[in-house]
């Protein structure tokens, strides 16, 4: 369970630093806070996160959720 945390965490850790070195509108701090927005810089982490998982009835629903959420906003 650990080890998943670590690569949960690990996703969320990389996003700051690749943003904080393109300078933005919005800094990297707001960016992490705000859900609405920091699932933008997220996008290609996220699936790699429902993978990890063990697929549960509930991430099953969520990850059907997100791939209707991406190929709605890829168009």
């Amino acid at each position: 369970m650990s080890s998943m945390d670590h690569i949960y965490m690990s996703q969320f850790t990389r996003i700051p630093l690749s943003s904080s070195s393109t300078p933005k509108s919005t800094p990297a701090s707001s960016r992490i806070t705000s859900p609405a927005v920091s699932r933008r810089p997220s996008m290609e982490q996220l699936p790699v996160v429902m993978e990890k998982r063990t697929p549960t009835q509930k991430s099953q629903k969520e990850l059907n959720f997100f791939m209707k959420y991406f190929s709605h906003t890829k168009n």
